[in-house]
């Protein structure tokens, strides 16, 4: 397994981040803390991780997400914007998105 430092990673419209979101990390720090108060986009930025990991949202998983992806991922097919996360590395990108009611997911590295 190789590494590689993270740049950004950026999320729109996934889950509850309702605003495209940003995240810069800074060079050359070997630890990034992420913290705030309930409700503000924690776990969120967690689930994105996942998600381009290996396509799923593992704090979804008991939520029905293939039958009910509206009510938890309400910005679902609202206004046709797709769901979209990328994280930048040194050495390239990888991308998600997810698009239209029936939540057709694509990843990409």
């Amino acid at each position: 397994m190789t590494s590689s430092p993270l740049k950004s990673f950026s999320l729109s419209a996934f889950r509850g981040a309702s605003t495209p979101f940003r995240l810069e990390f800074e060079k050359g720090k070997k630890l990034t803390l992420i913290y705030g108060e309930n409700g503000t986009g924690k776990t969120t930025i967690c689930d994105g991780f996942e998600f381009l990991a290996d396509g799923r949202v593992g704090s979804l998983d008991d939520k029905g997400l293939g039958t009910q992806l509206d009510k938890f991922w309400p910005t679902v097919g609202n206004g046709g914007n797709a769901i979209s996360i990328t994280l930048e590395t040194a050495s390239g990108a990888c991308s998600g998105t997810v698009q239209g009611k029936n939540g057709k997911r694509e990843l990409g590295c």
